[in-house]
């Protein structure tokens, strides 16, 4: 009888110690998860936070770069035209105007290229590289054959036609990229 009322006696404080056992690693393990997803959604806060910045950043520098090619082509249409009108700025006022534009625009790109799908950044890219050769070629001065100076109407042209068409088609891009990011295709 002593040798029941033992085991009776060791398995209900066996079952009692379990129990307690099992309830405090239960409460530990609870106290860890709640800990773990309060941790979890203030890092989920924080990357929100930084994400909304560099969103609205990009948007930021997407707009500056897109106003840098409207100053540029609006400069360069006025350069190039070959419809120059009465009482405009003379060309060399003009000149130096659409080449601050460039390369303000084109110095700026090359500092936020990161912010651009890698397609639009290579369009760009692209585009700076070509109009730079393509004003390097008209504005080298031209000689015929009696060392006489003259314009290269060609050359000419050739701005004209690139910037007429090219600079609408980034123009394009860059504003789908723009509408993209703000959600609004």
């Amino acid at each position: 009888m002593e040798i029941i009322k033992f085991l009776i006696t060791s398995g209900l404080m066996t079952a009692a110690l379990v129990y307690i056992a099992k309830h405090l690693i239960d409460l530990l393990f609870s106290r860890s998860a709640e800990k773990f997803k309060h941790d979890l959604q203030r890092e989920a806060e924080k990357d929100a936070i930084r994400f909304k910045g560099l969103h609205a950043k990009r948007a930021n520098i997407i707009d500056d770069i897109y106003k840098k090619l409207v100053e540029t082509y609006t400069s360069f249409s006025s350069l190039m035209n070959p419809w120059q009108a009465i009482g405009e700025l003379p060309e060399d006022a003009k000149r130096k105007i659409a080449m601050a534009h460039f390369n303000d625009f084109s110095n700026h790109f090359q500092l936020n290229k990161i912010y651009f799908t890698k397609d639009t950044a290579d369009k760009i890219e692209g585009f700076i590289l070509e109009l730079r050769r393509l004003w390097n070629e008209f504005h080298t001065p031209k000689y015929n054959e009696h060392g006489t100076q003259y314009r290269d109407v060609d050359a000419w042209s050739k701005v004209w036609d690139y910037t007429r068409e090219e600079i609408p088609k980034l123009r394009e891009q860059i504003e789908k990229d723009f509408r993209d990011i703000l959600g609004a295709n």
